[in-house]
């Protein structure tokens, strides 16, 4: 995992307009992962103890805020996640009316950027990397 991290701290070198906090604690991310009855993805795992959350600009034109561990389980309650998009898990918004999350699917979670309302097939980003999606790179993943 500490390989992970340091992957992590890299690329947010690369992103001088995100800021960045302290990483999350192990036993916080274990917990939410407890409530939500499935493991997050190494990848963002990896994100989280690297930074519990982040908000600003990645890539030229897109805003990204991702939530503190600690409000994974109230935002996903709040959007009634589970109601209108059943087995996604919100990690965060563009701050306007895009949301970031990731799915699984065949063992492997997918990230996905998609429209709060409506989600048209056409209007979803997908990838297998959350960076890819945070950028708009979606399609290649």
């Amino acid at each position: 995992m500490r390989e992970s991290a340091r992957e992590m701290a890299e690329v947010f070198d690369r992103l001088d307009e995100l800021e960045t906090r302290a990483g999350a604690d192990e036993e916080a991310i274990r917990c939410v992962e407890n409530s939500l009855g499935r493991r997050l993805p190494s990848e963002y795992r990896a994100f989280l103890l690297a930074s519990d959350g982040a908000v600003g600009f990645v890539g030229e034109e897109r805003y990204v805020n991702l939530w503190r561990v600690e409000y994974l389980l109230e935002a996903n309650a709040g959007y009634q996640v589970e109601r209108f998009w059943p087995g996604v898990t919100l990690i965060g918004t563009n701050g306007g009316g895009d949301a970031f999350g990731f799915v699984w699917e065949d063992g492997r979670a997918q990230y996905i950027c998609f429209p709060f309302l409506g989600s048209e097939e056409d209007s979803l980003e997908k990838s297998q990397h959350l960076w890819a999606v945070l950028l708009g790179d979606a399609g290649q993943g």
